[in-house]
């Protein structure tokens, strides 16, 4: 699959990531789900990625706090931070089915499969 952002000719240029495709595992989101004793289920991400360094922070958007292994109540409030960079390496668990990213303002992007990812950084009230 290959994916093309169109940007407006005015736009100054950027560093972006298209054509990405990371392989699939053989989790379903359920398995990831009962895997984790305490989490947080992130439906969508709302913020800023920083691509020269792969910092990032933002609201977790249709989020669940996760409890021994169950969806327990949708969060509000609640933010994530971390490093892309270091995330990779704490990836525990990869899903089977290939989502398609898309990143504002420019459209698909990527392929990637749901993953388990251990030492983000959680805020949000209590």
């Amino acid at each position: 699959m290959f994916f093309t952002p169109f940007l407006p000719f005015e736009t100054p240029p950027q560093l972006l990531t298209t054509n990405l495709i990371i392989e699939h595992g053989n989790l379903t989101k359920e398995q990831l789900i009962e895997e984790t004793d305490k989490g947080v289920f992130v439906g969508r991400f709302s913020g800023n990625v920083e691509l020269s360094n792969g910092n990032f922070s933002g609201i977790v958007k249709q989020g669940f706090l996760i409890e021994e292994g169950e969806l327990k109540y949708p969060i509000t409030e609640t933010m994530i931070s971390g490093n892309s960079y270091t995330i990779m390496k704490n990836i525990s668990g990869i899903g089977k089915d290939l989502k398609i990213v898309e990143v504002a303002d420019i459209g698909p992007s990527a392929l990637s499969p749901m993953m388990k990812v251990e030492k983000v950084k959680v805020t949000g009230k209590a």
